[in-house]
């Protein structure tokens, strides 16, 4: 009978460390999902000054031509979504546009005859990563890649305004992109060094640190775009353009 029963218990022993093993082995790591990249900023709706005395052309934000990632997401979403919101700005103040466009080249005569100033957005971003990107050579003696440590994203945006015939500058603002510092680890490791950038952990740090100053950001853009400043730009654009020769009837 005692041999029974330690049969039984040995048994019941074996049958709970294996049900024990089997959930281990079928427990998963549950993957990190991708954030999408949205960046917003809604101007005020009441409290400040108007004009509908303006004409702009509005340039797409554009990146500095330092900047590497410029090509690639989220940072493309990142000047699309500031393209809209300078639409915005431009709406609630009153004022009259055409645009975004890509690029001054795109402009016909028309647009710069009947517009007074065009607004163009620089993107001056730095990304200072040192030490994040790790590697290492694994028993099949290939090298792989992960990331590791800490980033920070800062710069400025830089506004500038200028006689859309001579694209003499007329007016120059710099606008702080707070520092957003991000600690990150990849969520798995890479035979293909850029495909860090794209891993899941990394991405999601990314975007947050995109989005962290973008709001304060955009709120100092609101603000330069005041009225009165913008029409003592109008009166010195327009003399330039008087003076251009550029004009035909």
């Amino acid at each position: 009978m005692k041999t029974y029963i330690k049969t039984l218990l040995s048994l019941g022993t074996l049958f709970a460390f294996t049900l024990l093993f089997i959930a281990s082995a079928t427990q998963q790591k549950v993957p990190i999902q991708r954030k999408i990249a949205q960046f917003d900023y809604a101007p005020p709706s009441e409290g400040f000054d108007k004009s509908d005395k303006v004409s702009f052309i509005l340039l797409s934000p554009r990146y500095a031509p330092t900047f590497q990632y410029g090509s690639s997401e989220p940072y493309v979403t990142f000047t699309k979504s500031m393209a809209s919101d300078f639409e915005e700005m431009l709406t609630a103040r009153g004022y009259t546009y055409k645009g975004p466009y890509p690029s001054y080249d795109e402009l016909v005569y028309n647009d710069k005859k009947t517009s007074d100033l065009i607004l163009e957005v620089e993107v001056d971003m730095k990304i200072m990563n040192a030490g994040l990107l790790k590697s290492f050579v694994n028993y099949s003696k290939r090298t792989v890649y992960y990331a590791d440590g800490e980033f920070t994203i800062d710069g400025k945006l830089n506004l500038i305004a200028y006689e859309p015939f001579t694209r003499e500058k007329v007016w120059t603002k710099s606008v702080p992109i707070a520092p957003a510092r991000r600690r990150v680890t990849s969520e798995n490791k890479y035979y293909d060094i850029g495909s860090v950038n794209n891993d899941a952990a990394v991405w999601n740090a990314v975007i947050d640190a995109l989005q962290e100053p973008y709001a304060g950001t955009m709120r100092q853009a609101w603000n330069h775009l005041d009225p009165h400043e913008m029409e003592v730009l109008q009166k010195q654009a327009g003399e330039i353009k008087k003076n251009s020769g550029f004009i035909k009837n």
